[in-house]
């Protein structure tokens, strides 16, 4: 067998356990204590740091005590360079946009039923009006209601959320420089 070969594993497990043992806040000496407290009372701040130099390989079992310490799996100090950690960052953050989506749908239909309820207070005041001798009889603010309402009424809820998307975009300049939805068409 490669001699550089079977030294990877070792290597690799001692670079991440300086990873995890680093963002973790812990010294060398602290890793040890904490070994020690959980039934390895040997385990000294030199066992630390020759593990994380590649001159040190660890036991099953010890293997398992660290990554349970770190709150890790085992696999996790055999990962090269952080994919596992790169992987699991990308499936929360598709849970995540997951989860705005599953919002931005219930946000939809609410602002559908208070679309529909416009609409029905809307017909209901058109109604009156027309009982009380039509718009010329009533106030400018309540033309100005009905107006409001039929604007509303004339656009999908689709595209009311459209509309505050880019509105918030031009707000916040997201859109500077980028695409922003509209695609022309050349000649």
């Amino acid at each position: 067998m490669d001699e550089s070969r079977a030294d990877e594993p070792v290597a690799l497990f001692g670079a991440n356990q300086r990873r995890f043992r680093e963002a973790m806040g812990w010294s060398q000496s602290e890793l040890a204590r904490r070994m020690q407290e959980i039934g390895w009372p040997k385990y000294s701040q030199v066992a630390v740091s020759r593990t994380e130099e590649g001159a040190r390989a660890v036991r099953l079992d010890e293997a398992i005590s660290l990554a349970a310490l770190f709150g890790r799996k085992l696999q996790d100090l055999l990962d090269p360079k952080g994919v596992i950690d790169s992987w699991q960052r990308l499936r929360f953050l598709i849970e995540d946009y997951s989860d705005s989506v599953t919002k931005l749908r219930n946000v939809v239909r609410e602002l559908e039923d208070e679309r529909l309820f416009v609409g029905v207070a809307a017909k209901m005041l058109k109604e009156e009006v027309e009982a009380a001798g039509g718009l010329e009889r009533v106030s400018e603010t309540m033309v100005k209601t009905l107006s409001n309402a039929d604007l509303i009424l004339s656009r999908s809820t689709v595209d009311l959320v459209e509309g505050a998307i880019q509105a918030w975009q031009r707000d916040t300049g997201e859109d500077e420089g980028g695409d922003n939805g509209e695609h022309s068409e050349e000649a």
